[in-house]
């Protein structure tokens, strides 16, 4: 069987006006079905751009991905039109991100951004898309996860009722939301040291 994601030679660069920084500098890897990888290495040493290269989601300018393949289920997704790039993102891989306040939307519910992405790549109609947040979110640990579904991420703004959730909560959030029924997501944590990304 092939395996689920193969990265190969791949090289992810940034010019900057000091010149051009090399972030990713030709890593290469497998990950097998059910596998995790975990990618260990000094803050700065490329561990979430890699991650975020696996996504397209590299900003250029100054970022660019200069070469490399991203196999995928057995596709290319350094070829992929964005449109597609955008279904897999949204159906397929989700990424986790180090720091829930600055990935979860604090206009939003926690809820609200759980049941956005089972609405849009799993055509859930609301009520179902809502219960299905509660069950994730019980599914991680939250107490009293109907009352949290309607969480802000940050007071005073949007929380539907005065409950706002911890910080622990909104990693648990953050997880469920980047990672609802999909077959592989990638994650950049900070530990004491070294930090590490992951790949499962």
């Amino acid at each position: 069987m092939a395996p689920l994601l193969e990265v190969k030679n791949l090289h992810t660069e940034f010019r900057t006006g000091a010149g051009v920084v090399r972030a990713v500098d030709g890593i290469s890897y497998t990950v097998e079905q059910g596998e995790t990888v975990a990618i260990v290495g000094e803050s700065g040493s490329g561990k979430s751009v890699g991650a975020l290269s696996i996504l397209r989601l590299i900003t250029d300018p100054p970022g660019r991905i200069v070469r490399g393949e991203v196999l995928f289920a057995g596709r290319d997704l350094m070829r992929l039109p964005d449109a597609q790039m955008r279904e897999v993102r949204g159906s397929d891989i989700g990424m986790i991100f180090q720091e829930p306040m600055t990935s979860l939307n604090p206009v939003l519910t926690i809820g609200r951004q759980i049941t956005e992405t089972l609405e849009q790549h799993r055509q859930a109609d609301r009520v179902a898309a809502h219960q299905r947040a509660m069950e994730l979110l019980g599914l991680v640990g939250i107490a009293d996860p109907a009352r949290r579904t309607e969480s802000g991420v940050k007071p005073p703004w949007s929380a539907s009722t005065s409950v706002t959730a911890t910080g622990g909560e909104k990693d648990r959030g953050a997880l469920k939301a980047s990672s609802t029924r999909r077959k592989a997501r990638t994650s950049s944590k900070k530990t004491r040291t070294p930090e590490y990304s992951e790949v499962d």
